[in-house]
This record gives C-alpha cells, structure tokens and sequence, in this order.
C-alpha cells in the first residue's frame, strides 16, 4: 500500500503488540453536534517571544487571518479563544478543528463542565 500525502498533511502511526486501554473513536460519530459560537479573542505571538502572547482583536467567526484585511505579512503563531456553555449531558466529545497548516495544540484551561467554560487553540 503506497500513501500519498498532500503538503500541509500528516499521518500517524501506531505499531504496538496491543492497543489494550486506547479507545479509538469512530470517525462519525452519532449524536447532537455542538458548534463553538460566540466571540473569539485572537492574539499573536512572534518566534522570539513564544509562548508570550499579545491580545490582536476580536473576533465573530474564526476566519483565515492570512487574509489582506487582517495580518497577511505575520509570521509568527495565532491564538484563538472564547468561552461557551456546555449543557450537554455526553460524556466525551469530538472537536473538529477543520483545515490545520502548522501546528494545533488545544486547551480547555480546566475539566469541561456543565455551564461556562473556556477553550483555547
């Protein structure tokens, strides 16, 4: 089997005798979606200051900030975050975090629990 892989992608593989005590979730998985609404606080961070972020702005939807309106010169990493209410009564969840070009690294800050929450990619 030959794997192809387009830039920007990755893959990861596992060889190990047994994967006892690994839960490998389904692709699609059944259920209500959730879909993180609310506003977005974007801030940046240069190579020499990593991981010292400054606050950019604000925004309503996640957007490509590469765009000519935004930081289209910035090199550097970008920090999104905003905060949700969780009301759901599932015990796991799946978050997409749609395309992906560097590098993604994902904090929910605390234990998800029911009511306000903040999350941070």
């Amino acid at each position: 089997m030959e794997v192809v892989l387009h830039p920007y992608e990755s893959i990861v593989l596992l060889h190990v005798a047994v994967f006892e005590g690994y839960d490998a979730l389904p692709q699609y998985i059944a259920g209500a979606e959730f879909e993180l609404k609310g506003e977005w606080i974007v801030s940046t961070s240069e190579a020499e200051h990593y991981p010292r972020f400054k606050e950019w702005g604000r925004l309503a939807d996640l957007t490509n900030m590469s765009r000519p309106e935004y930081l289209p010169r910035f090199t550097g990493t970008f920090r999104y975050e905003t905060e949700f209410e969780w009301d759901e009564s599932a015990n796991q969840a799946l978050l997409d975090l749609g395309e992906v070009y560097e590098t993604a690294q994902v904090c929910a800050c605390s234990l998800v629990f029911f009511g306000n929450n903040t999350i941070r990619a």
